[in-house]
């Protein structure tokens, strides 16, 4: 199955989850939202909750290593109508990592309402399978501030059926005590199909921006 082929069949099956059917409590409210509105912002993007583990094992031969990402946000570097260039940073086992990427707005729709995301490093990551390949679909944006969004993220290389109940809420800007609002948590846990909620956000996270979002800015440029 060729890239095209296979990002137009998972665009097909994240449309058709049952956990997106429409109704009123935890309803997908991003049919004609634009995914550009949520992501053009110099405010980072904080990962506040996901439906997927943020520890794993990393394991070489007979040594196993565990790590454990916290305090991940995107940071916008530049944004079109056909791209978006961010980096992620985090903590890895309390580290500071940085990865650079790119969201491609290629559904088709208009307003787009997801992006192909693929992580940039000497070039753009290719069709080989090595690197990250993603689909991010918006379909949550907190209709009163626009400041917490949900994404289901389906992986492009690899099994499509495994990976359709992947969901990540970002927060933008500085997150609060109270978050998340409502309406974002009501819609994560009524759609993400997930009986553990990860939190790889905590208070403590706003202590490291200052020593490392600084130089995470200057990772990729247009």
């Amino acid at each position: 199955m060729t890239m095209d082929h296979s990002l137009a069949l998972a665009i097909l099956l994240v449309a058709m989850c049952p956990q997106i059917e429409s109704g009123t409590e935890g309803e997908d409210n991003g049919g004609d939202i634009d995914i550009r509105e949520a992501l053009n912002t110099s405010e980072p993007l904080w990962l506040f909750w996901q439906s997927d583990r943020n520890s794993f094992s990393v394991c070489s031969e007979d040594d196993c290593i565990n790590e454990t990402e916290t305090c991940i946000r995107n940071v916008m570097i530049d944004i079109s109508s056909d791209v978006y260039l961010f980096n992620q940073a985090m903590l890895v086992n309390g580290e500071p990592y940085t990865a650079a990427y790119i969201g491609k707005f290629n559904d088709g729709k208009t307003p787009p309402k997801s992006m192909e995301v693929t992580e940039v490093g000497d070039s753009f990551a290719t069709d080989s399978g090595s690197g990250v390949h993603q689909l991010w679909v918006l379909q949550y944006l907190e209709p009163k501030d626009r400041r917490c969004m949900v994404f289901f993220i389906q992986e492009l290389e690899g099994a499509i059926a495994d990976d359709l109940n992947t969901c990540q809420m970002y927060i933008k800007g500085k997150p609060q005590p109270s978050d998340p609002p409502t309406g974002c948590e009501t819609f994560f846990k009524a759609r993400c199909n997930k009986t553990q909620i990860y939190e790889p956000y905590s208070m403590t996270c706003k202590e490291v921006v200052m020593f490392t979002d600084t130089t995470a800015n200057y990772a990729v440029r247009t």
